[in-house]
């Protein structure tokens, strides 16, 4: 269910003919990443913990060569998964997607929802190709209901003047969320991305206080700047741009234009819907108190954190090699693994050799 859409800074519901929620398609630069990541893990055999390596490269398919590089003209060399992720290393979506192919980026886009053209090259994985802000909302949204996609509903009632009812949501019968992707992987995905938040390029939303994942994302020449995040409850997408596609400014990322203003809508949604929360929590408290002659004591509410599936177990790994780690160790996190993909000791590098695309290292 959709319940706030705004379609542009200007936009009236009477009088505007651009809705850009629905109808803008735009490149959605980093923030497409996590697609080629989910497509890595759920079917390739990468983990958080998978050694990857964020090395210039140029990439020949064909008669075309590519050589991207990274926002800040830096390499990192070999870094874990999650690291990638977190810093958005665009040599690293590269070089996976030259390992895994371009259509399985793409299959994985379609069971997360996305229906936009997608064009089949290398720089589908740093977002070239055009989505609109639903799309990439409702994609974002499988990863935080474990999985299952859900029809974007606009509309629960409308009534016209006379107070007649034309349309109600419960009279009509629509499909149920479906399974598109293995719950494990949605996890594992939003594990992660917590980790952008936590200690990535998403970190101007940590204001909200609660488990929050999402990912950034910044279009060449910077154009278009996007921030997509979600809690255990709710998916919120913010895109900052021109029509006309013209340069937002120098130095403007999603993370510094589009994250600031996810914060603030997200926290004045949560102000009031923890408010009605805690007015009906405190009500039902007040009458049970009542009941038995007791006083009602003060509603606190504790924020939701993800779900961990049965199908995912937690291990102790150095936060640099991805090998397993003590407990307590200096560099030791805790990382999540589907169950059996876990790391073994004496096992610091899980590459995969083959290049599906015949792309060469320089």
């Amino acid at each position: 269910e959709v319940v706030a859409m705004r379609g542009g800074y200007d936009y009236d519901f009477q009088r505007s003919v651009l809705n850009r929620v629905t109808q803008s398609r735009r490149q959605p630069g980093s923030a497409f990443k996590p697609v080629v990541y989910l497509a890595a893990i759920d079917s390739f055999g990468y983990t958080p913990s998978t050694i990857v390596y964020d090395e210039r490269r140029t990439f020949r398919i064909g008669d075309q060569v590519w050589t991207p590089g990274n926002f800040d003209s830096k390499f990192l060399g070999p870094i874990t998964l999650r690291t990638a992720l977190q810093r958005s290393r665009n040599l690293v979506s590269a070089d996976i997607i030259s390992r895994i192919g371009v259509d399985a980026a793409i299959n994985y886009a379609r069971k997360l929802g996305i229906e936009s053209p997608l064009g089949r090259n290398l720089s589908l994985s740093l977002g070239s190709s055009e989505v609109t802000l639903l799309e990439l909302a409702r994609a974002y949204g499988v990863f935080a209901a474990r999985g299952v996609l859900f029809q974007s509903v606009f509309a629960s009632k409308i009534v016209d003047r006379d107070g007649i009812t034309t349309y109600d949501y419960n009279d009509h019968i629509f499909e149920a969320g479906k399974q598109a992707i293995n719950a494990n992987s949605a996890f594992i995905m939003a594990y992660m991305m917590k980790g952008v938040v936590e200690h990535g390029t998403g970190y101007r939303v940590r204001p909200l206080g609660r488990p929050t994942a999402g990912k950034t994302g910044t279009s060449n020449d910077q154009m278009d700047a996007w921030f997509i995040g979600y809690t255990p409850e709710w998916v919120c997408g913010v895109w900052t741009g021109f029509d006309l596609k013209k340069k937002i400014g120098e130095k403007e990322t999603g993370g510094a234009v589009s994250a600031p203003t996810w914060l603030y809508a997200m926290q004045e949604f949560y102000e009031y819907e923890d408010k009605i929360k805690v007015e009906r929590l405190a009500a039902e408290s007040a009458l049970e108190a009542q009941r038995l002659g007791i006083e009602s004591e003060p509603v606190k509410l504790e924020p939701l954190d993800f779900t961990v599936p049965e199908g995912v177990d937690p291990f102790w790994v150095d936060k640099d090699s991805g090998a397993p780690a003590e407990a307590g160790s200096p560099n030791a996190i805790y990382e999540y693994f589907i169950r059996g993909t876990e790391p073994k000791r004496g096992v610091v590098e899980n590459r995969v050799t083959e290049d599906y695309l015949g792309a060469g290292d320089l």
